[in-house]
């Protein structure tokens, strides 16, 4: 229900470091307030502003869960 909502945030934030992000890939447990992706393809380049001695041919993050807390109200 969320997850059309939340992917394009998604791929703006992430976007720099995985490649594609298939919307149905994304899980949102919107009370809890954790989204799960699962399978996520990395982009080659995603840790080359890092200058690691080392070179990221490609890879894929079997489960990444990410909590977001919710702001506090201004008043």
């Amino acid at each position: 229900m969320f997850e059309g909502t939340v992917a394009p945030w998604l791929e703006r934030v992430l976007g720099q470091y995985v490649v594609d992000l298939p919307r149905e890939q994304v899980r949102v447990a919107l009370w809890s307030g954790v989204v799960r992706l699962e399978h996520v393809r990395l982009r080659p380049d995603a840790f080359d502003h890092l200058r690691l001695p080392f070179a990221v041919r490609g890879g894929t993050i079997a489960l990444l869960e990410l909590k977001v807390r919710a702001a506090p109200h201004s008043r």
